[in-house]
Parts: structure tokens; sequence; C-alpha cells
């Protein structure tokens, strides 16, 4: 979208909290606008933010009700989307996934999204993923490193334990733990571990027992 419109466009993003953090140090977005969908008080004082900016179009990656809903609400003359989950009427533009039959094709998020953005002329473009860092981000970067006495030459395999909405997307802590030890031993590799609040426990018994 910046790619198609540049500068003549002011291009802003609506989205939960947690989505700002992730997108900090882009460039693509002009503006951020920040909902919380659980809150019926700010759900109103949201659309009431969305009804005084008067935007042309919405774009929606996302295929909640409550997304589609909320550009219905703010009186968008273009809203743009797939028609799932009831948001037909909500929606100018309502698109279709492909289907075989009854059955929809699996089609990944990054095609779903670029189908959205296609639809109102913009150029697919690259599929490569991309995100920026922030100066915070890196000094808080540089102190781990000095922490462990690691160098900026040293390859670091950097292992994330965690996965949203249930176990089944979790790799089993033993599987980890003998992968620390491989990296460790037969590549000669440094190993950093991530992890949420919720995974401080686990992530510090994978690391004790891969030692």
């Amino acid at each position: 979208v910046r790619d198609h419109f540049g500068r003549r466009a002011t291009i802003v993003g609506f989205m939960r909290p947690y989505v700002q953090e992730v997108l900090s140090g882009t460039q693509w977005l002009d503006e951020c606008l920040v909902y919380d969908r659980y809150s019926l008080s700010g759900a109103i004082g949201f659309v009431a933010r969305l009804r005084r900016r008067r935007f042309d179009s919405i774009l929606l990656l996302t295929n909640s009700l409550s997304t589609g809903t909320f550009a219905w609400l703010s009186g968008a003359r273009q809203r743009v989307g797939f028609a799932m989950h009831g948001r037909r009427l909500l929606l100018t533009h309502p698109l279709y996934p492909p289907r075989v039959g009854r059955a929809n094709v699996p089609h990944s998020a990054v095609d779903h999204y670029l189908d959205v953005v296609t639809a109102i002329g913009c150029a697919a473009g690259a599929k490569t993923p991309e995100l920026a860092t922030t100066e915070k981000e890196e000094h808080a970067t540089d102190h781990i490193w000095q922490q462990f006495g690691w160098s900026s030459q040293e390859a670091v395999v950097v292992l994330n334990t965690g996965g949203a909405y249930g176990a089944a997307k979790t790799w089993p802590a033993e599987h980890f733990v003998e992968l620390a030890r491989q990296l460790v031993e037969q590549r000669d590799l440094r190993v950093l571990f991530l992890c949420g609040p919720a995974e401080r426990d686990s992530v510090a018994d994978i690391c004790r027992r891969a030692n």
C-alpha cells in the first residue's frame, strides 16, 4: 500500500496494543490507532475516533466480525475484506476465499493479505517478511550479549518455546533440550531462549536440563 500510494496517502493502522509493539520501528504507517475489543466503553470511544477521521478506505486484513463492525461504523466509503464470519453486509468490496466445491482451499495469511491490497489496485509485491528494531531494543540486545560475554561475530541461534491458543502449537520441552544440546555440542553455536512471562519457568527448566 505504501509503495502504491507513496506519500499521497495517509496510512493509519488500527490494531490491538501488542501488534503496535511488533510493528514499532517500521515506517509503513503514518499513525497507529489502538483499541481494546474487550472494553465496551473503549470500543465506543474507538468508533468515535474512526468516524472523526473520515477515512476514504478501510482494508480488513483480519477476518473477525468485530473489525468488520468497526469498519462499517466508521463510515468509510470503501470497506474491503473477506466476506467471512457474517461480514458480507458490512463490506462494500467483499472478497471470497478460493474454494473447491464447498471446501475452502488452504490459503496462507500472506496471500490472504495480498488479496486484500490487490483488490484496490496495489501490486502484490514481495512475500519476504520484514520487521524493524528500535534503538531501545538494540541497546537491550547489546546488554544481553555483554552479559554472556558474546562477541558480535559469534553465531547465535534463538529459540522461542511459546505458542498462543493452546498446547497444540507448542513443541515438547525435551525436544528443545535435545536441540539446544546438539547446537552447542555438534555445531559450537550459542543458544538463546526467548519467552513470555507464562513460559519463564519452563524455559528455565529447559536451560537447566540442557546445561
